[in-house]
């Protein structure tokens, strides 16, 4: 939001070139700059936006700081209630929240800050690792036995659904997703190139935020460029999905581009992170059916799921390959 005219101009293009078609505007912020004007016209413009919050002001402040070590905690949740009380319908359908945790945080002063707050703050989006190797293992099965305990008791707590239960939910429904799968990417949970574009400050399109620039798939010039969507596809099959036909979690597996992208190439690295998933979702698979066991409603939600199909805009791709 620091080119908050750029965004601005971004937008009106778009509505002038676009006036026909009903789009939909996503921001990710940390939430310092939403301010009146800006707020403002993200309002007017049906803006949706993720912030980032991290729970209770000591696990905020510990890692999301200005150049100073000021902490950005309080001036985030003063700009959120000043949304709430001037635009209490956007703030509720438009906003939500991001959080991120680490091996420092404390599980159960997140869950009672967003318990207590949960009038107060926007829906929450997603709960996520700020490193893949969480060293906190006694506390993170200390709160999975709580929402083991709410699960039998028919109780709900809303971080904990997300926080635990989304990785459960989302095992009933993977292997109905990835049967819609494309020939050409049958295995690994890695999206269709393309489907989603990152732009680098160069223009250069890549396949999303969290990859290296190793396999630039167009630019703003030329647009996407087939040829090099084809090329990376046929490195990750050659690379990593080779691998895979005798994976016994093939439609579980959690894996992208992201993971395993080096420079120019793709690996697997370090090399036992199959086997490391492997067993995570062994686990996880044990303790869902548990879950079953105790409350067999568990699952009703999912048949108001919406999946979403495959587009056929890479049929091209399918046939190169």
């Amino acid at each position: 939001m620091l080119e908050f005219e750029l965004i601005k101009n971004i937008i009106e293009y778009i509505k002038s070139k676009y006036h026909n078609v009903d789009v939909l505007y996503n921001m990710t912020t940390n939430g310092i700059l939403l301010k009146k004007d800006i707020v403002k016209f993200m309002v007017e413009n049906n803006v949706n936006i993720a912030v980032s919050l991290d729970g209770y002001k000591e696990n905020h402040d510990r890692n999301r700081v200005f150049v100073n070590g000021d902490g950005t905690f309080d001036i985030i949740m003063a700009n959120l209630s000043e949304i709430r009380e001037n635009y209490p319908n956007y703030f509720y359908n438009n906003l939500s929240i991001l959080v991120c945790y680490d091996w420092k945080t404390d599980l159960f002063k997140m869950e009672e800050f967003f318990t207590i707050h949960k009038n107060e703050l926007p829906p929450l989006g997603r709960i996520s690792l700020v490193s893949p190797f969480f060293t906190n293992k006694k506390q993170l099965s200390e709160i999975k036995k709580k929402y083991f305990n709410l699960i039998i008791d028919r109780k709900i707590s809303p971080f904990l659904e997300i926080f635990i239960g989304s990785s459960y939910r989302q095992l009933l429904l993977i292997e109905k997703i990835t049967r819609s799968r494309p020939v050409f990417i049958l295995y690994t949970s890695t999206c269709i190139p393309g489907s989603k574009l990152c732009v680098d400050v160069n223009g250069e399109f890549h396949v999303c935020e969290k990859v290296n620039y190793s396999f630039p798939i167009g630019d703003v010039y030329r647009g996407i460029d087939y040829n090099s969507i084809v090329k990376m596809l046929r490195e990750y099959k050659k690379c990593i999905m080779d691998s895979c036909k005798n994976c016994p979690i093939t439609r579980l597996c959690s894996m992208c581009f992201a993971t395993f992208m080096k420079d120019r190439t793709f690996d697997k690295d370090p090399p036992e992170i199959c086997d490391r998933l492997i067993d995570e979702v062994k686990k996880e698979l044990s303790e869902l059916y548990k879950i079953l066991e105790e409350n067999p409603s568990f699952n009703v939600v999912l048949s108001n799921l919406n999946k979403k199909h495959w587009k056929n805009m890479f049929t091209f791709i399918d046939c190169e390959l």
